[in-house]
């Protein structure tokens, strides 16, 4: 099966995010949380609160971005309602950096109390099933990432891209180059081509409408 087959079938099979069980958690956990306020005079968001403890993050609205360290590469977009620190690892502490945007409503606990929260309240099963959804994720990023070619990957960008609430204000050649290491000019051509063969539509940079299924052969 050719490769962008196999990624426009993948994307039919998502995981799909639980959205009931989110909210289900934030509900119990915001009851013990205080609004999370910039530390660094910027975006950032801390791992850690005043005392030194690690922290569970509660996007309630708006959304923040996940990049990685080493190459500032944008991994994963978390739009509200999204829970992150649940693992209490510090390994992706020292790899990442996650920065609010806009105006996103943002709430905290340590970690300690939300894991209180969650063995008085038999929440277990259903943190197990949030972190699920979010290995699953990673999973299926990796599989659209790694080894497959530049027009798949720009495809699969561009149908994601489509699914998001904000698309017609995002720039798809950012949108796609902070997410990859593709080459822009590559990236440019393949839009380009898209854009002549009717598949997708644009306007000043944007997004404004998607034409699937993409063609099989570039």
């Amino acid at each position: 099966m050719n490769k962008i087959a196999i990624t426009a079938n993948l994307y039919k099979h998502k995981p799909i995010k639980p959205l009931d069980i989110i909210n289900k958690l934030i509900n119990c956990f915001s009851k013990h949380s205080q609004p999370l306020l910039g530390r660094y005079g910027d975006d950032r968001i801390p791992f850690i609160d005043d005392d030194g403890k690690s922290i569970v993050t509660l996007i309630t609205s708006g959304q923040v971005d996940i990049w990685r360290n080493h190459d500032n590469l944008l991994v994963a977009t978390v739009i509200a309602p999204g829970i992150l620190g649940l693992q209490g690892s510090d390994f992706r502490y020292h790899t990442h950096t996650i920065r609010r945007q806009g105006l996103s409503d943002i709430l905290y606990l340590t970690h300690e109390a939300a894991m209180k929260i969650i063995n008085e309240n038999n929440l277990a099963s259903d943190v197990m099933t949030y972190q699920a959804y979010i290995g699953d994720h990673q999973s299926y990023r990796d599989i659209v990432m790694v080894n497959s070619s530049t027009y798949s990957i720009v495809c699969m960008m561009l149908t994601e891209l489509a699914q998001h609430p904000n698309h017609a204000e995002m720039s798809v050649e950012k949108y796609i180059l902070t997410r990859t290491r593709l080459a822009r000019s590559g990236v440019m051509k393949i839009l380009s081509d898209l854009r002549y063969g009717g598949f997708i539509e644009m306007e000043k940079g944007k997004l404004i409408k998607l034409g699937i299924p993409f063609p099989k052969n570039y």
